[in-house]
């Protein structure tokens, strides 16, 4: 008869006997296992139960060698569990690098500022719409370039493409110029430049700005009036490489000084034209390089028919140290109105009389329900008015007339 002991055995796992005795059950104690001898191998009988080899609060269980449940302590805070692969044990990594978020406030969007790097725009204002400044620049926030119901889209001023001077010598606008539109508005914002005496000039391109005409070709008149001492002059330039916004006959120009910065309209018109020379009025305020402030009128010619499909503004020497410059567009096509016709070309603008009772300072009422975004002024009589600084505000046009009876239009745009 055999005994108790022999029947049943139990003993670390690595000295358990050869198989042989059927019947026979074997305990392994080091792995909670128990067996049973079939007379020519051991069958499992009961399978290892789970056991907890976790010692701390964040632990995890993993397999280990030959699937051995194995203790994975804790990582630190962020890390994330990563796989070794086949055969290996996975482990705790700092996570991929994510995008920083650079937004601050609430209504803050996220944008793609310098080489694309994650930018904050601030919320703007109730009622603005993000508007693109084209390839190279951040949008803004602007106010919507028009209104009305659902059955009218107006066609407007609408951004198209602005640039800042930052100590270079020329600010070039190679997108803004399309089919889209047939006549635009430049606004040039503070606009200072780095070396006393420097004249800013307008160049044209009629490859999208892989070259510049510097020939002959351009032709300018501008009429000027000392602010403080209201006395008047005229410059100009026939057949000479660009067109003077601001300057002398002798391309002396701006004053070097930011507290007086150059600020003016320009109005370009049919530009694509394939048949007629270019045209341009130019208007605003700038400080010479003496240091006298002057208001100013002037027109340029480009006598090239081929159409124009980029512009810049330059300097001769020098820099431009800084400043703004804008490039507006008015929309050629035709949207669904509520006239008889069935349709019209809404141009948001306002045009105010004006007329000056005395020389000197004035203010005009413009009558529009809020700021407008730009105004030009066209002269209709000999003499000068032009814009104080501020230009205009959600009321009233701010001028000056260098002398009693002067008249001209200005052209606000919503």
């Amino acid at each position: 008869m055999a005994l108790l002991s022999q029947v049943i055995l139990k003993d670390v796992i690595a000295n358990i006997p050869a198989a042989g005795v059927a019947g026979r059950l074997f305990f392994a104690t080091d792995t909670n296992v128990a067996m049973r001898d079939n007379g020519s191998s051991w069958d499992v009988v009961t399978p290892a139960p789970l056991i907890n080899v976790m010692s701390a609060e964040g632990d995890l269980i993993v397999g280990g060698a030959a699937g051995a449940l194995t203790r994975l302590p804790a990582g630190t805070s962020g890390q994330v569990l990563t796989s070794g692969g086949a055969g290996a044990e996975p482990s705790w990594q700092a996570g991929a690098g994510g995008m920083a978020n650079p937004m601050t406030a609430e209504g803050d969007i996220i944008i793609g500022g310098a080489s694309g790097a994650p930018a904050r725009l601030p919320a703007g204002s109730a009622g603005q719409v993000l508007t693109s400044a084209g390839p190279g620049a951040e949008p803004t926030w602007q106010a919507a370039s028009g209104g009305g119901d659902s059955s009218s889209v107006p066609s407007g001023l609408v951004l198209l493409e602005q640039h800042t001077a930052s100590g270079g010598t020329e600010l070039d606008f190679t997108t803004a110029l399309s089919s889209d539109y047939d006549d635009y508005l430049i606004e040039i914002v503070d606009l200072q430049v780095g070396t006393n005496g420097t004249c800013p000039i307008l160049q044209f391109s009629t490859t999208e700005g892989t070259s510049w005409d510097t020939s002959s070709l351009y032709s300018w008149r501008q009429t000027n009036t000392d602010l403080q001492s209201g006395s008047s002059g005229t410059n100009n330039q026939s057949g000479v490489d660009g067109l003077v916004i601001f300057g002398g006959s002798d391309r002396s120009g701006l004053a070097a000084a930011a507290a007086h910065p150059m600020r003016a309209s320009i109005r370009l018109t049919n530009p694509l034209s394939a048949t007629a020379n270019k045209s341009i009025r130019m208007e605003g305020i700038a400080c010479y390089q003496n240091g006298d402030p002057y208001g100013f009128q002037a027109w340029g010619l480009y006598s090239n028919n081929a159409g124009v499909n980029a512009f810049r503004i330059c300097v001769e020497s020098g820099t431009l140290a800084s400043g703004t410059v804008r490039v507006y567009g008015l929309s050629n096509t035709a949207t669904t109105g509520s006239g008889s016709s069935g349709g019209s070309i809404t141009e948001a603008i306002t045009n105010v009389a004006l007329t000056s009772s005395a020389p000197g300072n004035f203010t005009v009422a413009h009558g529009m329900s809020s700021a407008p975004r730009a105004v030009t002024i066209q002269m209709t009589a000999m003499g000068q008015i032009v814009f104080q600084t501020p230009m205009f505000d959600a009321t009233n046009l701010y001028l000056t007339a260098s002398d009693t009876g002067v008249t001209a239009t200005a052209a606000c745009f919503a």
